[in-house]
């Protein structure tokens, strides 16, 4: 937004009344933990809700969660119980439906359905755009038709929230855009000079730009549709970045020194894991050296258990191991580490003492070809949050240099390329932003969470905030 300010007029009129402010994402900075710690005020610890996308699988419709844990518990929940009439159209993950104070219209992510309404009659009264989450995930060849259909999403849902608007003089109107999102994790590359596979000159360098400007304009109808006696606040659930096009086979650090244990036997050369494993990295490393990502995806979802070649854990003896990286945020600078306690005991270790030493040696990994730190920081979970669900995030937490992600390959390099990059770019960043309009007060001088919007909301409102809350009021 700094970048494109002098092409976003609404944009840059929000920062002269309101300002802006840095909004820190949760851990890890996945839509998921976000929007259900926007909705709740809680910590993804409290509310349990710690899965992440993984937007290189066809399967990602697939995912599991249990979008219950914040139902009745919103911010607009809330605003409902207390009098207030809301409007609510398009929030991520809010699917199916439930009776509020007004209306709230929402579509599926990551299971089959249709939109749906509260009260249903909605579904009859207005042309209702499509909603929800996860569409299609671009080829070189289809690159084109998803901008233009993203753009298309854009302007319908905008065109549909803001006949909604119309209907009442609502207390509370929250829609949810997630076009942008998707946008900068396919198109990334192409739009930033400074990344390595930047192909320069082309007829998506300035997609991302123009998406900025199509949101401007969004924001702009908005704004004139509320005047300037209605509070407008514009925020973001995490921040975006070029994707790392380095990876940490963190695993294989673990093997190297003896606390993560392989299924391959002493003679490796006879063992078809070891090959299947060289092989696997292999074929990844030359397919994208010659730009050929898409093949592989196509091929890939003909492989039997990919999920286990990919993350290596057909390879890994996890039980008969001191600790392991799992899958746990995908192909991105955050993760974790598992410690065995099972293991920990028949070693009669003392499980402190070792996370202690785990953690320090995590944290002066190096870059081999470089020297460069490649981690930012590292932690025990405790440090984190604080929740019934804590016990969901791996032992030790940490978070990469932004050039670096992690990957689970074995017998290589402990850093290598990440083969992925070109096919999704764009990554999540923790920082992302807030902005404010007409709320007659400014917003106190700290670093704001996504745990201070459900508060703030509230306290705009003039309702009484409950004490479960883990963030507070930006106004107070």
């Amino acid at each position: 937004m700094e970048q494109y300010r002098d092409e976003l007029p609404h944009f840059r009129t929000m920062v002269q009344q309101g300002g802006t402010l840095t909004l820190r994402s949760v851990f890890p900075p996945d839509s998921i933990p976000a929007w259900a710690s926007i909705y709740t005020g809680l910590n993804p610890a409290a509310h349990g809700l710690i899965q992440s996308i993984d937007y290189l699988s066809s399967k990602s419709h697939r995912l599991k969660a249990d979008f219950s844990h914040f139902q009745k518990k919103t911010f607009w929940d809330l605003a409902g119980q207390a009098g207030r009439r809301v409007c609510i159209v398009n929030p991520f993950m809010a699917y199916p439906v439930w009776p509020v104070n007004g209306i709230m219209v929402s579509g599926p992510v990551f299971i089959s359905g249709e939109a749906q309404a509260y009260p249903a009659s909605i579904l009859h009264e207005y042309q209702v755009p499509s909603l929800g989450g996860i569409v299609e995930f671009p080829t070189r060849k289809t690159l084109d038709r998803f901008c233009r259909q993203a753009d298309e999403a854009t302007r319908d849902l905008a065109d549909f929230a803001l006949s909604l608007w119309a209907r009442e003089e609502w207390d509370l109107f929250f829609v949810c855009f997630l076009t942008a999102d998707r946008i900068q994790h396919f198109l990334w590359r192409y739009h930033d000079p400074e990344d390595p596979t930047c192909p320069g000159q082309g007829a998506f360098k300035d997609v991302i730009r123009e998406f900025y400007r199509r949101f401007d304009q969004v924001v702009g109808r908005f704004l004139e549709a509320a005047g300037d006696q209605v509070s407008v606040l514009v925020l973001s659930d995490h921040g975006h970045r070029r994707r790392s096009t380095k990876t940490l086979n963190l695993n294989e650090f673990l093997r190297q020194r003896g606390y993560l244990a392989s299924r391959v036997g002493k003679h490796r050369a006879l063992d078809h894991r070891y090959w299947m494993e060289r092989l696997k990295t292999g074929v990844l490393q030359l397919m994208y050296r010659h730009d050929l990502e898409d093949v592989v995806s196509r091929v890939a979802r003909f492989i039997p258990r990919r999920k286990a070649l990919k993350d290596s854990s057909f390879i890994t003896d996890r039980e008969g191991s001191l600790a392991f990286t799992p899958d746990f945020a995908g192909r991105n600078p955050f993760g974790g580490v598992i410690i065995c306690r099972a293991e920990v005991d028949r070693r009669e270790l003392d499980y402190g003492s070792f996370r202690r030493q785990l953690m320090a040696e995590i944290a002066d990994l190096r870059d081999p070809d470089t020297g460069k730190r490649v981690v930012s920081w590292v932690r025990p979970r405790e440090e984190l949050y604080s929740g019934p669900h804590l016990d969901k995030y791996p032992d030790i937490v940490f978070e990469l240099d932004p050039e670096y992600s992690v990957s689970w390959d074995l017998y290589g390099r402990v850093v290598g390329l990440n083969p992925t990059h070109k096919k999704i770019s764009g990554g999540h960043r923790t920082d992302g932003v807030l902005m404010t309009a007409n709320t007659s007060r400014r917003a106190v001088q700290r670093k704001p969470c996504l745990m201070d919007i459900a508060p703030t909301v509230l306290d705009l409102l003039h309702v009484p905030l409950p004490n479960r809350f883990d963030g507070a009021s930006l106004f107070r």
